[in-house]
């Protein structure tokens, strides 16, 4: 499924893109904050291993298919992706928003530069994206809604 092919290229871009950054982690003392952590990058779902805690899964960043639609026999498919952010920070200013949203940003920034992946996968508009406005401190989490032009599969000419 050409889909699933995207959301695997989004993945392999997303850990290139991300390399060498860290963030606030996951700790199991309540009111530390542990060394920073790289992202860790997950395909359609957090894992249902470990301790099942939000929190001991951040910083994560998930890529999540959620539906796809082709209009007409000869245009493209549009694939919504959604990407969900999370960290977890017992920073006392209370202000892992912007760790969120600066994850965000620098994912607008490089898909909107580049705009094509795996030579095939054009990103398309709206992006849209929103942070949770519920106080669940020490977790912030945000999400992006994303849409992708798929290729074009023609018919076979010899069954016409």
């Amino acid at each position: 499924m050409i889909a699933l092919d995207l959301q695997s290229v989004l993945i392999s871009e997303f850990r290139t893109l991300f390399t060498g950054q860290l963030f606030p982690a996951f700790s199991k003392i309540v009111g530390s904050n542990p060394d920073p952590a790289p992202l860790n990058i997950y395909t359609q779902a957090l894992p249902q291993e470990g301790n099942g805690n939000l929190g001991s899964y951040a910083p994560y960043l998930v890529v999540q298919l959620i539906s796809g639609k082709q209009d007409d026999e000869i245009g493209p498919e549009d694939v919504k992706i959604i990407l969900n952010v999370g960290i977890h920070s017992y920073d006392k200013q209370n202000q892992g928003h912007i760790f969120v949203l600066n994850i965000i940003e620098t994912i607008r920034q490089h898909l909107f530069l580049k705009r094509t992946f795996g030579n095939k996968y054009f990103i398309t508009l709206p992006f849209e994206w929103q942070v949770n406005d519920d106080d669940i401190f020490p977790y912030f989490v945000g999400s992006v809604e994303t849409h992708w032009e798929l290729p074009i599969i023609l018919p076979d000419s010899s069954n016409l």
